[in-house]
């Protein structure tokens, strides 16, 4: 005899980002020699991967102005949210834009003087620095009245705070890069370690019914796999059912937790999920 149990938004605990609660429906139910396996499940894609839950919100550039020594540094914090390495990169030239550190050439494009952009070859993140120009070039504008530096082949530089931001892009924490602004051509590095654009990996999912001795916290069912991209749907439809033992005894709920990889909780903007779990007895063959 087995059971099929629906866990969805109507479940989702008042001020919980990753928790829900099915109350069973005679106000408790009492379970012996039973055991529980997740069917099905469809997961929003909606936790950010730049967010003050991260610590990874902030870091600093700085560029070139006035004359062989003068700079003019800007603290970046960027605001909570989803990005890839493109739309860092198109943040971090709104800044750019917002505090003039930007020319436009001939064509009407804007021109920006450090980027970042993935190195598909190798799989990094590849920081590019150019040297600003002394003047502005012919044909070319101006509009943020940037005091370009009079003299000295000089980049901007990228400055990573001792924060989790360097994990984002795989740059070693409060460090700046390049080390120093003189340089003889365009400075170009790539990173030191694995980025990891997105700190969650993967999904574990944990129930109150369960005690699984070799998982921490010991209540994780089943690992799920992230196999879509933000704002779509992840969905797990196991080949083959999970079975874990449900610990003996009288429960009034059943308690459904998301978390990332690392058992954080998972920090979910849209709730919207849908869980199917069935419950069966044990035969003697699983006991």
């Amino acid at each position: 005899m087995s059971s099929l149990i629906i866990v969805n938004q109507t479940n989702i605990v008042a001020g919980s980002t990753n928790t829900y609660e099915y109350k069973f429906p005679q106000g408790s139910a009492r379970f012996e020699n039973s055991e529980i396996g997740i069917a099905s499940a469809i997961i929003p894609y909606s936790f950010y991967n730049i967010t003050s839950a991260y610590m990874n919100q902030t870091l600093s550039l700085k560029f070139p102005i006035t004359d062989g020594t003068s700079t003019s540094t800007v603290a970046i914090t960027i605001p909570a949210g989803f990005y890839t390495l493109s739309q860092l990169n198109s943040y971090l030239q709104s800044v750019m834009i917002s505090n003039g550190f930007y020319l436009v050439n001939a064509a009407g494009s804007n021109v920006y003087y450090i980027e970042l952009v993935a190195n598909v070859q190798l799989g990094t993140v590849q920081l590019n620095a150019y040297i600003v120009p002394n003047t502005v070039p012919s044909g070319w504008s101006n509009p943020g009245s940037w005091s370009l530096p009079s003299s000295g082949s000089r980049v901007p530089q990228l400055i990573t705070d001792a924060n989790n931001f360097s994990d984002l892009i795989g740059f070693v924490r409060s460090t700046t890069f390049p080390s120093t602004m003189t340089q003889s051509g365009t400075y170009s590095t790539t990173s030191s370690y694995e980025p990891q654009i997105s700190p969650v990996s993967s999904l574990l999912l944990g129930c109150n019914l369960v005690d699984n001795k070799l998982c921490s916290p010991n209540s994780i069912i089943s690992s799920i796999p992230i196999n879509t991209t933000f704002g779509s749907q992840i969905t797990f439809n196991p080949n083959e059912y999970i079975w874990l033992p449900i610990l003996d005894g009288q429960y009034p709920s059943l308690v459904l937790s998301l978390y990332d990889q690392l058992a954080n909780p998972l920090n979910a903007t849209d709730t919207n999920s849908i869980n199917l779990l069935i419950i069966r007895e044990r035969s003697n063959n699983h006991r």
